[in-house]
């Protein structure tokens, strides 16, 4: 085998160490030859990493003292004999570029520099270089070295810039990857916001024509209705004039011959009659002018309809008004067997002033409702009076044995046209 040394020797390495005796002076020398291709190459070995990081020693001349990881690489390209070792036959120089298959090692590497690394090592300086530089195969690599001055020989690890990297670069590749799909997807979220945006946009120009169109169509509906609503009035109020104008027609008709019998009834009261007679003839006279009062009172409905009814408030004998209404409604009681009984037991106060002919068509109504429901027994009219600040407070009952009225038919009372029990209507005629 040929090394660069010019000798077909295989490469040795020994150990030596001074033998002394007891005065200290050397009286022998203990060697140990060693084949580094073996020994030595199996511990420089243990620092290879990865597919390319190589450790391997070099003496001053920048020779491998070691064997490479890439002896195999080597043979295989026709740079070395599968029976030669790069053990002392091959120079750390850097070739300026990668080892070219057919073209010999010596002439790759004839007057060619050192490498950083070997330049900085043979020096006797430690280092490490992570920008990268060319190795004895013309890769680029990361490297760190050494230079052992007490064994005189220099130990470095490399390996390839792109191994080195790898990790970085797939992190940087993934990273790039990951900013170009963000940027993609930030680009179709802005272009799916601005379609959304452009549709929300027609939507609403839609939305807001239709409401428009509704709007004109629901204005149009409700100026017809208005006018119809406006016509519908005209005839309501035309009609109630109308009918006013027939009830006050009516009223004055029927005036008419009402008063001509209650003018009769008062000549009658001035001719000669006995007792009996004097109180039927004052009872009839007195129901006259209550019906009088009553034409009155639908000749005022008119007014009632225009919101000008007007309630009088004259002085009157409260009492005696009473009276009058008992003796009236007395007829009908005695009729149907019924006692009419007058209980003015506290009614304290006799002349007070207000509307008598309103308060006798209460009355008269409630007692004629008492006769009508009452088959027998008796009707009373109890009245009271209370003094209340500056005014006085008229307290009417109507008490009967009639038929009554049901506790849970009583919040109908009030109601227009309306009984506790309607098939009273026909026992009772209406």
């Amino acid at each position: 085998m040929v090394n660069i040394a010019g000798t077909n020797i295989p490469a040795s390495m020994f150990m030596a160490v001074p033998i002394k005796n007891a005065d200290g002076k050397v009286v022998a020398i203990f060697a140990e030859r060693f084949d580094p291709a073996s020994s030595f190459t199996k511990i420089t070995a243990l620092g290879r990493i990865g597919e390319s990081g190589e450790t391997y020693a070099f003496d001053e001349n920048s020779r491998l003292l070691t064997s490479s990881r890439f002896d195999h690489k080597l043979i295989e390209h026709g740079f070395m004999d599968s029976d030669e070792g790069s053990i002392l036959a091959f120079e750390i120089k850097d070739p300026g570029h990668k080892l070219i298959e057919g073209i010999s090692i010596s002439d790759q590497h004839f007057d060619k520099p050192l490498t950083k690394m070997a330049q900085s090592a043979t020096l006797g300086l430690a280092g490490y270089n992570t920008t990268g530089y060319r190795d004895y195969r013309g890769e680029t690599v990361f490297g760190a070295w050494v230079w052992l001055n007490h064994l005189d020989i220099g130990l470095t690890t490399e390996i390839d810039q792109q191994e080195a990297l790898a990790i970085y670069t797939t992190t940087r590749s993934i990273i790039l990857s990951i900013l170009i799909v963000l940027i993609l997807m930030a680009g179709l979220f802005t272009f799916f916001i601005w379609q959304t945006n452009n549709r929300v946009k027609i939507y609403l120009e839609t939305s807001k024509e239709k409401l428009e169109k509704d709007v004109n169509i629901r204005t149009s509906e409700l100026i017809e209705s208005e006018s119809k609503l406006i016509i519908a009035k005209e005839l309501a109020e035309q009609a109630s004039r109308s009918k006013s104008e027939f009830l006050a027609s009516m009223s004055h008709e029927i005036r008419t011959p009402i008063n001509g019998v209650i003018g009769m009834l008062g000549l009658l009261t001035h001719s000669e009659l006995n007792n009996d007679q004097a109180r039927k003839v004052a009872i009839a006279q007195s129901s006259a002018k209550s019906l009088l009062n009553i034409i009155n009172d639908i000749l005022d409905f008119s007014k009632v309809e225009a919101g000008k009814i007007e309630l009088e408030n004259i002085d009157f004998n409260i009492e005696t008004l009473f009276e009058d209404i008992v003796k009236i409604m007395a007829f009908s009681a005695e009729e149907n067997d019924i006692e009419l009984i007058l209980d003015p037991t506290f009614l304290n106060h006799k002349m007070v002033k207000g509307d008598p002919n309103r308060l006798r068509q209460i009355i008269t109504n409630l007692i004629g409702n008492a006769i009508k429901f009452t088959a027998e027994g008796s009707i009373v009219l109890r009245c009271s009076s209370i003094q209340y600040k500056n005014t006085v407070l008229i307290s009417c009952a109507v008490i009967d044995t009639g038929i009554g009225i049901p506790e849970n038919r009583i919040e109908s009372l009030f109601e227009s046209f309306t009984q506790a029990d309607s098939s009273n209507t026909r026992a009772y005629s209406g």
